[in-house]
């Protein structure tokens, strides 16, 4: 916070253009590191969820539209596949949308051009599944296991701790969180949220 602030002193008054771009790139590596720490910080000390009655079609849209503007201009195929009438979930609606975000990201980043990102819901014997399915590349069967572990990452630029913080959260919320290879290619990550007994949509 003290480094962005000195940066933002500086930039009432730069000297030239030269200056100017060092100031952007002190504000935009602030901006990175304040998430890098709000990652691990979430990571070492996960809030505990504010249980509520929620609809999950609404979590879902909004992340929809959420990840659409994350990803801009690219091109991107995401489709929604949504049981009707599913019933509400006892869960945060917060940490839910943050952990569908961040799968769903993951999922868009790791398709081949031009492929799609689906969004699953549907009930289960006795919970609420989500699943988020891609066709990208996949993740080597060896390594199935060592998604959820802190600090694993595929990518090169990974903190690998963002599955890592989704698996934690979604226990928390009594639920599971798990991932498979798809048999023809990519991954599904799939989100379990347990249903009481008389569930209503």
């Amino acid at each position: 916070a003290s480094i962005a602030g000195a940066a933002s002193i500086l930039r009432r008054n730069p000297t030239d253009e030269k200056q100017t771009k060092c100031l952007d790139i002190i504000e935009s590596e602030c901006r990175r590191l304040n998430g890098l720490l709000t990652t691990f910080l979430n990571f070492a000390r996960p809030p505990s969820p504010n249980l509520q009655s929620v609809s999950i079609e609404r979590v879902l849209n909004d992340v929809i539209e959420l990840a659409q503007h994350a990803v801009g201009r690219k091109r991107t195929n995401l489709r929604k596949t949504i049981d009707n009438a599913l019933p509400r979930v006892q869960c945060d609606p917060e940490q839910l949308r943050q952990v569908v975000l961040n799968l769903l990201l993951n999922a868009i980043e790791a398709r081949k051009d031009g492929a799609s990102v689906t969004v699953v819901a549907e009930v289960g014997d006795d919970s609420l599944v989500i699943r988020v399915v891609d066709e990208g590349s996949g993740v080597a069967p060896e390594d199935i296991e060592k998604l959820f572990d802190p600090f694993f990452t595929t990518k090169e630029s990974g903190t690998g701790l963002g599955l890592s913080v989704a698996h934690q959260i979604v226990g928390q919320m009594a639920g599971q969180l798990s991932a498979r290879r798809n048999a023809g290619r990519g991954m599904t990550f799939s989100v379990s949220l347990r249903l009481s007994k008389g569930s209503a949509a």
